[in-house]
């Protein structure tokens, strides 16, 4: 391989190493970078082109301006990690010695951990470890005089990779960790969740058919029957015509926790990053998590918006004792913006029984829902200034959102109070990794009544509605796909739904398994904090030390054998072998000793075996010092020259 063969592949696995910062930098950092590689890349054609002089410090200013400019002059890890990359671009303009080739190995090495700040997964992992692993062949093809075969080239790799794999896994588990996990730094505050601030029809529809993972649940014992799968996240009380808003004294931490009743489950949450406070819970949660408060409402608010892949633990019960709603509770959910239209009160008096309370008006509505012609879709069309009153009377065609808000509204109509929940429902059970798989098309909106001696109760108008779909939502059959979703909303919504059955094929199984992985990487190994390292060292007890120990004691002399078993340079095996001869004897060569002193050392200890040491440790020297390396072709030692001179 040329030397202008060597840079090019060099030029290449650099341009790889930056392409993931394509998908999160500005574009014109995107743009110069690739400015200045092709720059590069053409100079490897015609080295006249390249830069000279007093240009490539005008070159540099430039870049730092535009990359400065182009953030609008903020000094943060955009600009940073801009400026980085800008200056990679730069410093290719300069490849011209061997040191200036190292110092671009280095910043490719430095590029591939930079790739962690923004993205953190097992996909991510793996092309780091790639990207690793060709810079590392780039550094051995340069220090080697011809071509290195690609067997042995691999072989060298193995050698220099692996052997540093049990370093890394007795730091991962014994180092101390940081308060919060994998180090992570705050990028994006735009909110990425399937909810939103305000409930007005038609904010979710746009999420529906949304792929995207917006949290898993691991549980502590059997997963929980597809009808309580409701997650919850906001609560609405304030309708001003339009839009349900939630209220600021509902989110003011629970003095108490209710308590629970009956059957409980233990779960586990991983909830991806969303920019907001909201956590997710199964109904009621028992208690709040250490980053997080219980809200007076009843669900988990995060001190700081989750800009991080999180996870916690939770109990919820299938049912609770609440306290008996007060004044100021009754009044929020009650409120309604004005009284009701005449059409809107005839409906409420027709539909109250003669003698019930809240849930039987709850029950009249949900058949007024199911035999009155509406029905579920995403598309229904804008509604005007009396956005209940027209989806009641009119278009009579909506969503979840529609739904809650017209049961809510009907529901306060009659004096009963109500309010309108926002979370997700159901999901896919891996049978896999036997965890629950949340989506954003799963994002959902129902509603709690009051009922007296029972206390809030949950409510999902569009049960009544598409009775197939939710079903099918609760329990989905197969991870959610594109596919999956449109046979969903195209299936008749007024049947009820048979049984699930899920879809076979190889796509599926791949999607379930890269679920499962990549699930266990979260958990395993980017969860892995300071507490359950802390539950490590308390399985292992007070000898958790002598356990470290003796785990290194097995990894390294293991990987050290693995590294001298790859050994194919039969001069320095022999040599070796006299080594372990000489040792017999009384003779360990130190590691700092030449083959020569220690020859003449071997001699004056061994006078009969002075012609044998004489003649191996020449032939050894002249071989490895001589003008002439006869040993083995020198594409062999190309990738090994550095360890042999430590082993010597």
């Amino acid at each position: 391989m040329t030397d202008v063969a060597k840079l090019r592949f060099l030029l290449l696995v650099l341009l790889l190493l930056v392409a993931p910062h394509f998908f999160h930098l500005p574009s014109s950092h995107t743009l110069l970078f690739l400015s200045f590689w092709s720059w590069r890349f053409l100079g490897t054609i015609r080295p006249s082109l390249l830069p000279k002089g007093q240009l490539l410090p005008i070159l540099t200013l430039a870049a730092a301006g535009v990359v400065i400019a182009s953030c609008g002059g903020a000094i943060d890890l955009e600009t940073s990690t801009g400026l980085f990359v800008a200056g990679l671009g730069l410093k290719l303009m300069e490849l011209q010695s061997e040191r200036d080739l190292y110092f671009a190995i280095f910043l490719g090495w430095f590029v591939a951990l930079t790739q962690f700040l923004y993205d953190q997964s097992l996909l991510m992992a793996a092309y780091a470890f790639a990207a690793v692993a060709l810079l590392t062949a780039a550094l051995v093809q340069f220090n080697a005089p011809g071509l290195v075969s690609g067997r042995a080239l691999a072989r060298t790799l193995a050698e220099l990779l692996l052997p540093a794999l049990p370093l890394m896994a007795l730091l991962f588990l014994f180092f101390p960790r940081p308060l919060s996990g994998f180090i992570h730094l705050s990028l994006d505050r735009r909110a990425k969740t399937g909810l939103a601030d305000i409930l007005e029809p038609g904010a979710v529809a746009s999420l529906a058919t949304s792929m995207d993972v917006a949290f898993r649940v691991d549980f502590e014992g059997e997963i929980p029957p597809p009808e309580a799968r409701y997650f919850r996240a906001q609560v609405f009380w304030r309708f001003d015509g339009r839009r349900w808003h939630p209220h600021p004294a509902m989110r003011q931490p629970l003095p108490q926790a209710w308590p629970g009743v009956g059957e409980s489950y233990v779960y586990h949450v991983t909830v991806e990053p969303h920019y907001r406070r909201w956590l997710f819970a199964l109904g009621f949660p028992a208690a709040a998590p250490e980053e997080a408060y219980l809200t007076r409402e009843g669900v988990l608010e995060a001190y700081f918006p989750v800009d991080a892949r999180r996870r916690y633990r939770l109990v919820s019960f299938r049912a609770y004792r609440f306290p008996p709603l007060s004044p100021f509770e009754r009044e929020l959910a009650l409120q309604l913006p004005a009284a009701p239209s005449a059409r809107v009160q005839d409906l409420v008096d027709r539909l109250r029984p003669p003698s019930g309370g809240a849930e039987e008006f709850a029950r009249a509505v949900l058949d007024y829902f199911h035999t009155q012609g509406f029905r579920y879709t995403l598309r229904p069309g804008a509604l005007g200034a009396h956005p209940v009153e027209e989806f009641l009377f009119s278009t009579r065609a909506g969503f979840c959102e529609h739904y809650a808000s017209a049961l809510a509204y009907l529901m306060r109509a009659a004096g009963f109070p109500a309010r309108i929940v926002g979370g997700y429902l159901g999901g896919f059970v891996n049978p896999r990794g036997k965890f629950l798989e949340v989506y954003q098309a799963n994002a959902h909106a129902w509603v709690e009544i009051w009922v007296e001696g029972k206390g809030w109760v949950r409510v999902d108008p569009t049960e009544a509605v598409a009775p197939r779909y939710v079903e099918q939502v609760r329990n989905l059959a197969d991870p959610l796909t594109e596919a999956v979703t449109a046979q969903l909303l195209a299936a008749p919504q007024t049947e009820a739904a048979p049984t699930a059955v899920a879809h076979g094929g190889v796509a599926r199984s791949l999607r379930i398994f890269w679920s499962t992985l990549d699930h266990r990487w979260h958990v395993w190994v980017l969860g892995y904090d300071r507490t359950a390292q802390a539950r490590l060292l308390a399985a292992l007890g007070e000898r958790w030390p002598y356990g470290a120990l003796l785990l290194a004691a097995v990894l390294v002399p293991a990987a050290g054998w693995a590294r001298r078993g790859g050994e194919t340079d039969p001069l320095l095996r022999e040599y070796r072998k006299f080594l372990r001869q000489m040792a017999r004897r009384g003779l360990t060569k130190a590691p700092w000793e030449t083959p020569s002193a220690f020859a003449r050392r071997a001699t004056l200890q061994c006078p009969e075996a002075a012609e044998r040491i004489a003649a191996v440790t020449e032939r050894f020297t002249a071989a490895r010092y001589g003008r002439h390396l006869t040993a083995a072709p020198r594409s062999q030692q190309s990738g090994r020259s550095h360890r042999q001179e430590r082993q010597r």
